[in-house]
């Protein structure tokens, strides 16, 4: 569920501060038990590890909107963020949806539509996994993170006493049967390279065409 209300006005002092004490000798550096590290500039900016500058400010119920200049208000809390299931969940006000915040490649993942990222600029990408059927059968190129609405193509090289059948989506969908394949990103996409082992005959056919 999204969060009541909208976001607040800037606090007069930090508040991600209260409660908490510097860290000794790191010039102004504290410790969240949820929210990690980051840095009171003393101006009601707050410099996270992860995200970077962003304005703070509590809601009245123990939680956070974080403003990102390139991102706008983003909505957290210690239930949300940072708890002991290792979840690192945000709302954002502008998209309207949930984002999960990726540690590995410093992106948010948006719950919405097919899904896809966003990075701190602003700039949204996607994922696109392609798999071999048989990785005994040849390889394929392309996977990967890639921004929205650009293409990409894929490819499959069989090994010897396999053949190429296609590709497919995650729901079983045939994309095409030839060995490249250009896909448009508008979302998250997972796609299968089919390879299946040669008959006798194929293989003969082959040597002896």
């Amino acid at each position: 569920t999204a969060p009541s209300g909208t976001p607040g006005a800037i606090p007069a002092t930090n508040p991600l501060v209260q409660g908490l004490t510097s860290i000794e000798g790191a010039n102004g550096w504290y410790q969240s038990s949820w929210f990690g590290y980051f840095n009171d500039a003393g101006n009601d900016w707050a410099y996270h590890l992860d995200h970077g500058w962003l304005y703070p400010a509590e809601d009245g119920t123990g939680n956070y909107w974080f403003y990102i200049p390139s991102l706008g208000w983003l909505w957290t809390g210690p239930d949300f963020y940072g708890n002991a299931e290792g979840h690192t969940f945000l709302y954002s006000n502008d998209l309207q949806s949930w984002l999960h915040y990726q540690t590995e490649t410093s992106n948010f993942h948006v719950y919405q539509g097919t899904g896809y990222l966003i990075d701190h600029t602003g700039v949204t990408s996607a994922s696109v996994a392609v798999t071999p059927s048989d990785a005994e059968g040849g390889t394929v190129t392309g996977s990967g993170i890639y921004s929205i609405s650009t293409s990409q193509t894929l490819t499959a090289e069989v090994n010897p006493g396999y053949k190429f059948t296609g590709w497919t989506d995650a729901g079983g969908n045939s994309l095409g049967t030839d060995a490249t394949l250009e896909v448009n990103i508008s979302g998250d996409i997972a796609i299968t390279a089919t390879f299946i082992k040669q008959t006798e005959s194929e293989i003969l056919g082959g040597i002896f065409d």
